[in-house]
C-alpha cells in the first residue's frame, strides 16, 4: 500500500514539473521577438487557370517583418518585387498575426495597384518559428489571366549579419580645396564599407585640360532618391614625357569599393580593391541600366594606351564583378590587390560576375551569385576583403572602351550566409 502510494505520489511530482516546464516554455513570446529582416530564397511560380505556366529560378531576397499599430499587426515588406523581365514594386501588407509560444502565424490581404500590371489583390500567408519564415504571396491581378505564387524561405538576420543596401542617397567631395567645377565626389560609406572611384586620377586630367568631366556622378535618374552614374570618357589620348606614362584615349568610369592612390608610373595600381569583410558572402544584387557608347576603341598595347584603333565590330559592354580575397592581415598594404592583378592573383578565392553587360534601356534587376575557385573555400579563421566593382566599360582596364558608355547602379546589397 505504501509503495503504491509512492508511486502515485512520484508520478504526480513528475507529471506536474512537465505541466510546470510546458507552461514555461510555451509562454507566449512577444511580437518583436518575430519583427526583423529575414534573408533567403524567394522563388516565382506563374499559373493560369490553376495549371502552372511558368516557374522562375530561386533567387536570394529580403523579407522585412515590422510590428503594426497593435500587439497582433505585422507589416510585411517584400521591396522591389521582380522576377524575370517583369518588375511590379513593393509588397507591403498589414496582416494579423497569431502567436502560439514560440511561433507566430500571420495572413492578410491587400488590393496593390502595380505599374505594369495594374490592380492587384495580394494575399499574405505565413509562419515564423525559430527565427526561419516560411512564407507564401499570391499576387492575383484583376484583368490578367494568370496569377503570381511567391514562395520564400529564410532566416532572420541579425546586426552582424549583413551590410547596409548602398542607396547612393549621399555623396562627399573628395577635394574641396579646389574650385567647385574641379571638384568629384564619392557616394558616402555606410558601416565598414567605403568606396573609390577612378576619378582620383581623372582629377589630374580635367586639372591638365585633358578631361572635360568625371566619370561618377549622383544622378536623380534613379530606382529610389539617387543613383550612381559611371560614364567612360574621351581623354584625348597624349604620348608619355619625362617620366610620365601616356594619357589613355578612352579613360572608363569605374565605382568600387576600395580607395584610389593615384600611381603615375602604373595607373592600374592606382586602383586599391577591396574592404575588410568577416563573412561568407553569396551574393551581390540591385538594379542596373547601360548605354554604350557610338565608336569602340580597342588599345592592343596598354602600355602605350593613347594609341588606339577604332574597332567597329564590338559594341561597348559594361561590368559588374565581385571578389573576395584572402589577407594575411588587414594592415599589410601591400597584399591589396590592385587593377593589374584583381582578376588574376592566387589570393582570389570567390568571384562573382554579371553574365549580360549589354544595353539595358531600363532599370533592370541583378543577382551575381559567388563561385568559389577550385579547391578554396570559406574559412573564419582567415582574413578577407571584398571588392565590388562597377566599370562603364568591361575592358577599361586594358584602355578599350567606347567613349560616352554610360552605366547606372542603385539599390545595391550585399548578400552573406
Amino acid at each position: 500500500m505504501k509503495k503504491t502510494m509512492f508511486n502515485f505520489f512520484a508520478i504526480a511530482c513528475v507529471a506536474l514539473g512537465m505541466a510546470s516546464c510546458s507552461s514555461s516554455s510555451d509562454k507566449d513570446q512577444p511580437i518583436t521577438t518575430f519583427t526583423g529582416t529575414y534573408s533567403g530564397q524567394l522563388s516565382v511560380t506563374l499559373e493560369n487557370e490553376g495549371e502552372k505556366d511558368a516557374e522562375f529560378p530561386a533567387v536570394s531576397e529580403r523579407v522585412y517583418i515590422e510590428q503594426g499599430s497593435n500587439e497582433t499587426e505585422l507589416i510585411i515588406s517584400l521591396k522591389d518585387f521582380a522576377f524575370g523581365e517583369f518588375k511590379l514594386g513593393d509588397i507591403i501588407v498589414a496582416t494579423t498575426a497569431e502567436i502560439k509560444g514560440k511561433r507566430c502565424d500571420f495572413e492578410g490581404i491587400k488590393d496593390i495597384t502595380f505599374e505594369n500590371i495594374g490592380i492587384c489583390t495580394v494575399k499574405i500567408d505565413g509562419e515564423i518559428k525559430n527565427n526561419i519564415l516560411d512564407l507564401d504571396i499570391d499576387v492575383d491581378p484583376k484583368d490578367l489571366p494568370f496569377t503570381v505564387d511567391v514562395d520564400f524561405k529564410g532566416s532572420k538576420m541579425f546586426a552582424t549579419d549583413f551590410y547596409p543596401k548602398m542607396t547612393f542617397e549621399e555623396w562627399v567631395v573628395q577635394n574641396p580645396a579646389v574650385d567647385p567645377e574641379n571638384q568629384y565626389s564619392f557616394p558616402k560609406g555606410e558601416g565598414d564599407y567605403f568606396w573609390g572611384s577612378s576619378d582620383g586620377g581623372v582629377a589630374t586630367l580635367v586639372g591638365m585640360g585633358r578631361a572635360d568631366r568625371f566619370t561618377v556622378t549622383a544622378t536623380a535618374d534613379a530606382v529610389n532618391g539617387k543613383a550612381a552614374r559611371i560614364e567612360t570618357i574621351d581623354t584625348k589620348g597624349y604620348a608619355g614625357f619625362l617620366g610620365f606614362p601616356a594619357t589613355p584615349k578612352v579613360t572608363s568610369g569605374s565605382l568600387f569599393l576600395g580607395n584610389f592612390k593615384l600611381d603615375f608610373k602604373n595607373p592600374l595600381k592606382s586602383t586599391k580593391f577591396g574592404i575588410p569583410f568577416k563573412f561568407e558572402p553569396v551574393a551581390v544584387k540591385g538594379f542596373y541600366k547601360y548605354t554604350p557608347g557610338e565608336v569602340y576603341y580597342t588599345c592592343k598595347d596598354p602600355v602605350k594606351s593613347n594609341i588606339v584603333e577604332v574597332d567597329d565590330s564590338k559594341v561597348d559592354e559594361c561590368a559588374i564583378n565581385a571578389i573576395l580575397y584572402e589577407v594575411s592581415s588587414f594592415d599589410a598594404a601591400d597584399e591589396i590587390l590592385t587593377g593589374v592583378d584583381i582578376y588574376t592573383s592566387d589570393a582570389v578565392v570567390a568571384v562573382a560576375k554579371l553574365a549580360d553587360g549589354t544595353e539595358k534601356k531600363e532599370y533592370t534587376p541583378f543577382e551575381i551569385k559567388f563561385d568559389f575557385v577550385s579547391g578554396k573555400a570559406f574559412d573564419k579563421s582567415k582574413k578577407y576583403r571584398l571588392a565590388v566593382i562597377f566599370s562603364s566599360s568591361k575592358d577599361g582596364d586594358k584602355f578599350s572602351g567606347a567613349p560616352g558608355s554610360v552605366l547606372f547602379v542603385d539599390e545595391v546589397e550585399i548578400l552573406t550566409k
